[in-house]
């Protein structure tokens, strides 16, 4: 009796086991990344740039640098400034991860920056019109309307952020261009 009941319960854990065996390439599949996203907009903004503009009614510079990561499905844009930030008595450093969603299509972008976590827990989520891709940050205290503008003619972008009140003007305005 012990023979046969170690012999059924070996039987079914084989089978068991060859049944996973079997759903592990299936699931392999189903978990592999998407082909790598490509972006015309996105890809003008690889590289190295200088920027300068107005930044909470200051004068303001910066260096940007962007580059796809993540076998292709995100693009990192990291922005950093010459002079010190009010709030935090440093230069900003900020870093956008910015993705497509193939299913909601739209832009979904990550922010992290020197104000820490709860700056940093909010999606903003874009759409692209000709040359510009606007995103916008909403959390409970107001949205954040952030516009990245390619502008052919002088082969440089504009950024510009505003609450989106209607009544708001822009807090930063940059234009960059291309380092050499």
């Amino acid at each position: 009796m012990f023979s046969q009941h170690t012999f059924t319960y070996s039987s079914a854990m084989r089978h068991v086991l060859l049944l996973l065996f079997a759903l592990i390439p299936a699931y392999s599949r189903a978990q592999a990344p998407p082909a790598s996203y490509r972006d015309d907009l996105l890809d003008r903004l690889a590289g190295s740039w200088n920027a300068v503009g107005i930044v909470h009614g200051n004068q303001s510079r910066q260096r940007f640098s962007g580059e796809w990561v993540l076998q292709h499905q995100f693009f990192r844009l990291s922005q950093t400034s010459a002079e010190k930030s009010a709030a935090t008595g440093t230069p900003y450093e900020g870093v956008f991860y910015i993705g497509w969603d193939d299913t909601q299509r739209h832009y979904i972008a990550h922010l992290m920056n020197v104000f820490g976590g709860r700056d940093s827990e909010i999606l903003g989520y874009g759409q692209r019109n000709g040359n510009e891709i606007q995103f916008v940050f909403k959390s409970v205290e107001g949205s954040v309307v952030e516009r990245f503008r390619w502008e052919p003619k002088t082969k440089a972008w504009r950024v510009l952020s505003t609450l989106s009140t209607p009544e708001a003007k822009p807090f930063l305005e940059l234009t960059m261009t291309r380092s050499r």
